[in-house]
């Protein structure tokens, strides 16, 4: 088994480095760089889910506002601003977008835009303190936003999946939230 791992992981070098932000990283780094952060990649792909519960164009304001939240949060981190309890805040937003998820009713619109506005910061911030010193900053964050865009619509098409897998739908859904819990979980005690 471990030596499926290896030869898994060996076939991803970059992984390695994504969050080390290298100077050289451009557009296509930017691209990869949300995905490898296992608490990012569970909020956005939570958020994602969580909005597919609203209608029509609805389901897509709430990951836009995350994104939004989450680029001003870059470039706060990238600026030097100094924000405290960042990484509790993004912990506790693991665990509240499970419990988001494992609640079976949507959410009111007035209450989950400002939840993802405010944890979207954090979330940002977060990265933007990685990628200091880049040398193609504007690549990277074009790559960055496209990243995250794709999380979504995969959060989002995960809870889509048709009503008539019900069982295996809530058995999804179950599990999901209790993977992004215990997330965030292990980031508060770990």
């Amino acid at each position: 088994m471990n030596r499926l791992l290896v030869l898994i992981l060996s076939l991803f070098p970059a992984v390695a480095f994504a969050h080390s932000a290298e100077s050289t990283a451009g557009f296509l780094s930017g691209v990869i760089h949300p995905m490898t952060g296992w608490d990012h990649l569970l909020a956005m792909i939570a958020v994602g889910v969580l909005s597919s519960r609203y209608g029509g164009s609805t389901i897509w304001q709430v990951p836009a506002a995350f994104i939004a939240s989450m680029l001003v949060g870059l470039y706060l981190g990238e600026a030097g601003m100094v924000i405290r309890y960042y990484e509790p805040a993004i912990a506790l937003s693991l665990v509240l977008f499970g419990a988001l998820i494992a609640y079976r009713a949507t959410p009111s619109l007035f209450v989950m835009l400002p939840i993802v506005l405010f944890f979207g910061v954090f979330h940002g911030f977060a990265h933007g303190i990685e990628i200091g010193g880049l040398i193609n900053p504007t690549g990277f964050r074009k790559g960055f936003f496209m990243g995250s865009v794709v999380i979504h619509v995969v959060g989002v098409m995960l809870g889509m999946v048709p009503k008539q897998y019900c069982r295996y739908h809530q058995g999804v859904i179950f599990s999901g939230y209790g993977f992004i819990v215990a997330g965030g979980m292990s980031l508060i005690f770990g």
